[in-house]
């Protein structure tokens, strides 16, 4: 049986996570995170297919309209710096529509969350830090779906990894890219209706 080249294995991202139950044992699990199936909320695929939408449309018209006009002032096109700027705005335009198709096509569409009290894909998480108090609510999302400064915290993030499958009342330690942090998990709720 062949193995794996050392290269696809360092490329694969990892998380050291130490979960402290409610009677304070601790379980230590290293996993690898794989993408090539993404999962989605539904809220969070039809916000993506919005975006592809638009994309699609009013993107592709502005971008027209705007080779239109750089083409239309003549001259070098070599020395036509609008008609170059709007090329590489092209270029970006299509690489990410491009993505977001790509993205759509394999994504797995979570339609509902656990249910079981268990902090999942689509569940809202309430976390403290025990050292400093502070608490902050979290939405779990797919890889894809992932925003911070909106609190829509990815599965495939260490945190979230680290949250998954957990309940309210436990304690989690993940190795972070910050370094090492601690939470304890204050309520796992259902999204709003």
């Amino acid at each position: 049986m062949a193995s794996k080249p050392a290269s696809a294995e360092a490329s694969k991202s990892h998380a050291v996570i130490r979960h402290f139950a409610h009677g304070g044992d601790m379980t230590t699990i290293t996993a690898r995170h794989n993408d090539n199936e993404p999962a989605l909320t539904r809220a969070a695929f039809e916000r993506l297919r919005d975006e592809l939408a638009t994309l699609n449309m009013s993107g592709r018209a502005e971008i027209s309209v705007r080779l239109r006009d750089a083409r239309e002032t003549g001259g070098d096109l070599s020395d036509n710096l609008e008609l170059l700027d709007v090329l590489e705005d092209q270029d970006f335009l299509d690489r990410k529509i491009a993505a977001l198709e790509a993205s759509l096509a394999r994504a797995r569409v979570v339609d509902e969350p656990p249910g079981d009290g268990t902090v999942g894909i689509g569940t809202r998480v309430r976390l403290s830090d025990p050292d400093s108090g502070h608490t902050a609510e979290y939405e779990m999302v797919g890889s894809i779906g992932a925003d911070p400064s909106r609190h829509r915290l990815s599965t495939k993030s260490p945190v979230g990894h680290a949250l998954f499958g957990r309940r309210a009342g436990d304690v989690i330690e993940v190795d972070a890219p910050r370094g090492r942090t601690r939470f304890r998990i204050l309520a796992v709720n259902e999204p709003d209706g």
